[in-house]
C-alpha cells in the first residue's frame, strides 16, 4: 500500500536516559507502530551525533487514517510516555507531492518550479 502522507516525530535521547528509552521501545512501542491506522513505520538513527539523533517516521495511505492515529489514546499516551525520557520532541506532517521535469510549455502562463529554480541558478535561460 502507497503512503501518501508522513507523520515524523524527532527527539533526542541524552545519554542517562538511554537504558530507560531501549526499555520504552521494546515494552511499550509495538501498540503504537502497529496502530491499525499505520501502513508503514521506519526508525533512523542520526549517525553525526548532532541533534536530533531518532527520528520515527510512520506511514499512512489517506489523511483521514492520519486523523484517526494522532487523535487515539494509543499515540497519545504513547508520546506522553515517550516525552518523559526525550528532549527536543517535534512532530511534522508531511504530504507527498512531486515536480515535472522537462521544458516548459512555451505557449503556457505558468513556469514551472523546477525551471524557475534552474533560471534562478543558471541565469537566464531563454
Amino acid at each position: 500500500m502507497e503512503c501518501q502522507f508522513r507523520y515524523e516525530i524527532v527527539f533526542d535521547v541524552s545519554r542517562s536516559h538511554r537504558e530507560r528509552y531501549q526499555t520504552w521501545v521494546s515494552t511499550h512501542c509495538l501498540d503504537w507502530i502497529t496502530h491499525r491506522c499505520v501502513s508503514s513505520f521506519e526508525i533512523r538513527y542520526n549517525p553525526t551525533g548532532t541533534a536530533p539523533v531518532v527520528k520515527f517516521v510512520f506511514g499512512f495511505s489517506h489523511y483521514q487514517e492520519w486523523v484517526s492515529f494522532v487523535t487515539s489514546e494509543t499515540h497519545k499516551t504513547s508520546t506522553a510516555q515517550l516525552k518523559r525520557i526525550a528532549t527536543g520532541f517535534e512532530a511534522r506532517f508531511w504530504e507527498q507531492g512531486c515536480l515535472e521535469f522537462g521544458k516548459p510549455d512555451p505557449a503556457a502562463d505558468e513556469i514551472s518550479p523546477l525551471f524557475a529554480c534552474q533560471s534562478s541558478l543558471m541565469g537566464d535561460l531563454s
